[in-house]
This record gives structure tokens, C-alpha cells and sequence, in this order.
């Protein structure tokens, strides 16, 4: 069994860290608010539009390097199957129920689900909220 937490960006990471949680961690480096949002399956289509976009926004940022990141996020989200467990942190701003929206679309198209975690509280992800949530099991959601 493997498991994966995804974070809501780089200033969520170093708490985690301190959590000393068991598993893998991700974290999810896009912005949903940010742009169109292709309607489409093609990840890698997605990927490329995204990454124009992002570097329209960033553009100290080389698109071919963010395009890179987005695809390696993906192949880690993709790589999870039936008995992983996947753990999202999320606060309730925008910016992370955009990517809640967009992470349980790409979960959907897994062949294989994984148990998902949603820990989505009103807090910003430093070490003191990751400590409060520790129990991460407790948020269970069945995949349908």
C-alpha cells in the first residue's frame, strides 16, 4: 500500500515535514484560478496549455520546465491504484477548492481508485494545523 499526499503548495511542505507522516509527498505546484482550463482528457494537451498560461504569469519561468513539473505531477497522481491511499490537505480558499475540483476530476479517470483522504479545514498548512490534524484517517471518502 502506498500513500501519496498531495499539498496545496510549497508553504504547506515544511510543515508536513515536520509532521513526520508516513508516506509520499506531492505538492500540487498550479494554479486553477489562473486562465482557461481546456475541457479535455488529453493530459498532456491540458499540460501544454496550462503551461503557456502559467508562464504568462510567471514568465521567469521557462514554459518547457513547467510543463515538465505539470506532467510529473500527473504521472505520480496516475501511478496510484486500488488499496493506495491518497490524502489531499486543502484550506477552503478558491485557490485550493479550484484544485480540489480539478484533482477529483483527475481521479475520476483513474482505472483504479485509491482511498481517499480529504483534510480540508479553515487553516493555513504550517506545522501547528498539521499537528491538530494529524489523524488524517478520520477523513475518509469512499471513490465511486
Amino acid at each position: 500500500m502506498r500513500i501519496l499526499h498531495i499539498l496545496n503548495g510549497d508553504c504547506a511542505l515544511s510543515g508536513w515535514q515536520q509532521g513526520g507522516f508516513a508516506g509520499e509527498v506531492l505538492v500540487w505546484r498550479e494554479n486553477y484560478l489562473l486562465g482557461e482550463l481546456p475541457e479535455t482528457e488529453d493530459i498532456t494537451g491540458f499540460n501544454r496549455i496550462r503551461a503557456d498560461i502559467l508562464h504568462r504569469a510567471a514568465p521567469e519561468r521557462p514554459e518547457e520546465e513547467i510543463f515538465t513539473e505539470l506532467q510529473e505531477m500527473h504521472k505520480t497522481l496516475f501511478t496510484l491504484c486500488s488499496g493506495d491511499r491518497l490524502v489531499l490537505w486543502l484550506d477552503c480558499c478558491s485557490f485550493d477548492q479550484a484544485l480540489k475540483k480539478r484533482l477529483l476530476e483527475l481521479i475520476s479517470l483513474l482505472p483504479e481508485k485509491p482511498e481517499i483522504y480529504l483534510v480540508q479545514e479553515d487553516v493555513v498548512w504550517d506545522s501547528e494545523a498539521f499537528a491538530l490534524y494529524r489523524n488524517w484517517e478520520a477523513y475518509f471518502y469512499p471513490a465511486e
